[in-house]
């Protein structure tokens, strides 16, 4: 067979451990300079959206819950 190469070990190689040193951070460019007002509007709109399919079923729930509230509290 032929002689085993010369490979370095990979776990010493991929070992990174951190050196207790804190991560320096560069003041000179912000982190976000985007206006946050917008994004809030944002998560707004996808909150509306994400429960709009959802509606006829709350609304058989909240019948059921008012019906039968053992049986609505199985189906949700």
């Amino acid at each position: 067979m032929d002689a085993p190469r010369n490979v370095p070990d990979q776990n010493s190689e991929g070992d990174h451990r951190p050196s207790g040193l804190p991560i320096q951070v560069d003041k000179g460019y912000p982190k976000d300079a985007s206006d946050p007002k917008p994004r809030q509007l944002e998560t707004n709109q996808k909150e509306t959206l994400t429960i709009e399919h959802f509606q006829p079923i709350l609304a058989t729930l909240a019948n059921l819950d008012r019906d039968d509230p053992k049986l609505a509290f199985q189906a949700a």
